[in-house]
């Protein structure tokens, strides 16, 4: 697993990816965030890309996550959102993409290849309700 050092680093990463979501204003600047090799990432570091990517479409369709909002409370507000888009079968979806974000961000385990894939394929279907 990881240790102290790595854990603390990959949190500070995170933080500061999010950071710099909440501070992108121009089209330009948001795609240079976009531009990530995910090949070079781990499978932690997947999930956690994946996430971040749902945090930043949600904020895109007016469902913000507050700083104080847990991902559990801000996968109910997504699941509400997600629900009125008469897309409730996204809801066990978005369970478990915040589920493998809680385990990546938070436990010492590694993380699965095919977790990750898991992730990825939730998050292009979520993408997809998010346009309609």
């Amino acid at each position: 697993g990881l240790g102290k050092g790595a854990s603390a680093q990959l949190a500070g990463a995170v933080r500061a990816g999010l950071e710099r979501l909440r501070g992108l204003r121009t089209s330009s600047e948001r795609a240079s965030f976009n531009f990530v090799n995910l090949n070079k990432l781990t499978p932690r570091q997947r999930v956690l890309f994946y996430y971040l990517a749902l945090v930043r479409r949600g904020q895109e369709a007016g469902v913000p996550r507050s700083p104080d909002q847990t991902p559990l409370e801000y996968q109910l507000a997504l699941t509400q959102y997600l629900a009125q888009e008469e897309r409730e079968d996204d809801g066990r979806s978005l369970a478990t993409l915040t589920d493998s974000f809680l385990e990546a961000r938070y436990s010492q385990h590694p993380i699965s290849t095919e977790q990750a894939s898991l992730v990825k394929q939730i998050w292009v279907r979520i993408k997809q309700a998010f346009r309609k």
